[in-house]
């Protein structure tokens, strides 16, 4: 992919720091084709180092969670060591809470999806937040298509129990993430089943959505 090697090109060049890490950032997001997974282990593995870099701690750990979300063959491994390198325990808590949403087992997935209903396993609201970006992830969204229409379900129940923002949060993770007329056609069954619903919460949905929806209406046309 051009855009990846044009950053990867960059990140090897005599530049600033800050510039470095939004550019190690921006590589991360976009790296889950064969080369560019290679490459993102050598640094995780710190095989590879890149002048003038700075990853910390967390840094690798994101990064760990990152190659097994992208179905790197050695996740298992990765992840077992990044969990062991983790000293903090709040930092290790949310690892583990993160972990079913990054499984390549889809039972693991559904069971993880499934305990969001709850209301006590969404307390850690930005945790969760994390967690639906995975399990919606462009890689894994033809199987977690079919939470969409539930996600949509809990959004009256996660504005009346979770934080103010919460619901806007929970939205963009979950319908704003995707593109496809399948995701379009659920939003529009949720919208025809829920008239009465809730103007700041229609809202809300509408602004998560507008990507999807766009995207619709230029295919239209």
């Amino acid at each position: 992919d051009k855009i990846t090697d044009d950053i990867w090109s960059k990140l090897h060049e005599e530049l600033p720091a800050s510039i470095k890490k939004t550019l190690y950032s921006t590589y991360v997001s976009m790296g889950y084709t064969n080369t560019s997974l290679e490459h993102l282990f050598k640094i995780w593995s710190k095989e590879l180092t890149i002048k003038n870099l700075k990853l910390n701690d967390d840094d690798y750990t994101e990064l760990a969670m990152d190659l097994a979300l992208y179905n790197h063959p050695k996740n298992e491994q990765i992840l077992k060591t990044a969990e062991e390198a983790i000293t903090n325990n709040d930092k290790l808590n949310r690892f583990k809470f993160l972990l079913p949403s990054i499984s390549n087992n889809f039972e693991t997935k559904k069971e993880f999806f499934e305990s969001l209903k709850q209301e006590k396993n969404r307390a850690k609201e930005s945790w969760v937040t994390n967690a639906m970006n995975n399990l919606n992830h462009p890689l894994h969204q033809k199987e977690s298509l079919q939470y969409m229409r539930t996600s949509l379900d809990l959004l009256d129940e996660i504005q009346k129990t979770g934080d103010i923002f919460f619901p806007k949060r929970w939205l963009s993770s979950t319908i704003g993430n995707y593109t496809s007329l399948e995701a379009y056609e659920i939003l529009q069954a949720y919208l025809d089943a829920n008239p009465k619903l809730k103007p700041s919460l229609k809202s809300k949905v509408l602004q998560a959505s507008d990507d999807l929806r766009r995207v619709q209406l230029l295919e239209k046309n």
